[in-house]
């Protein structure tokens, strides 16, 4: 039964930075995530650049 343990490493086998750096899994969800992330963004500036023409647009009405 204790024989079947995973192997762990022995610390001071790795260097620092490998203990620290992300590992970014590059699955379907993940990528879906981003892709959601930057369609939010490019759709929150569309807003804001509309937004801004409107506004302009209706203080010149003035």
């Amino acid at each position: 039964r204790y024989r079947n343990l995973p192997d762990e490493p022995i610390p001071g086998a790795i260097e620092p930075w490998q203990a620290v750096t992300p590992i970014r899994p590059d699955t379907v969800h993940s990528r879906s995530l981003r892709f959601l992330d930057a369609t939010g963004e490019l759709l929150a500036a569309v807003v804001i650049i509309a937004g801004g023409m409107v506004l302009t647009g209706l203080a010149s009405m003035l």
